[in-house]
């Protein structure tokens, strides 16, 4: 079975109210409040900064929870807007609604998810699973290319942001306040 690297990107910082047990190593979340620094945009999965620990819509928690996927763990998250976001977009006040948090408990492949080298890895059947939600800001590498010598891995990230700018480029930034 191929297995996959997931990227997801991250739209804001852990906060305050995270709760960390330092009694194991490396420390895990009891607790996860997730400040948004912007907008995910409909974003289905978005990284905290935490390789065991992402932001999911209730849409892709309950698909998950249907295809019954393993190596997760799903929990409630609080989202709440950081002090940067307050400052671009100062009039939205109501944070988002009904997110979960999902918990990655397997590691190196034993499971649909989990864990290995700090890197989300994905399973085949994971991987197209998640191909029908929202995932455009979210990069999906097979586990035989991402673990390439530096030279090459560098020169693949610099195509991929190469081609990130250029459709960047074709943008209507008119709206943006």
């Amino acid at each position: 079975m191929s297995h996959y690297i997931c990227i997801p990107k991250a739209f804001g910082v852990f906060g305050p109210g995270c709760q960390l047990d330092h009694d194991v190593f490396p420390p895990e979340l009891n607790r996860l409040e997730y400040a948004l620094q912007q907008l995910p945009e409909g974003q289905d999965l978005i990284a905290t900064g935490s390789a065991r620990d992402y932001v999911i819509t209730d849409h892709l928690a309950r698909g998950l929870v249907r295809e019954a996927l393993s190596g997760i763990a799903l929990r409630e998250v609080t989202i709440t807007f950081d002090k940067v976001f307050h400052a671009i977009k100062p009039k939205l006040a109501t944070p988002l609604q009904n997110d979960r948090w999902m918990k990655v408990f397997a590691g190196n492949g034993q499971a649909d998810f989990s864990v290995t080298r700090q890197r989300l890895v994905i399973s085949e059947r994971a991987q197209a699973f998640l191909s029908a939600y929202n995932m455009n800001e979210c990069r999906m590498v097979p586990i035989a290319e991402f673990d390439l010598d530096p030279a090459q891995a560098r020169e693949q990230l610099r195509l991929e942001t190469r081609d990130r700018l250029l459709k960047l480029e074709h943008l209507d930034y008119s709206s943006i306040v």
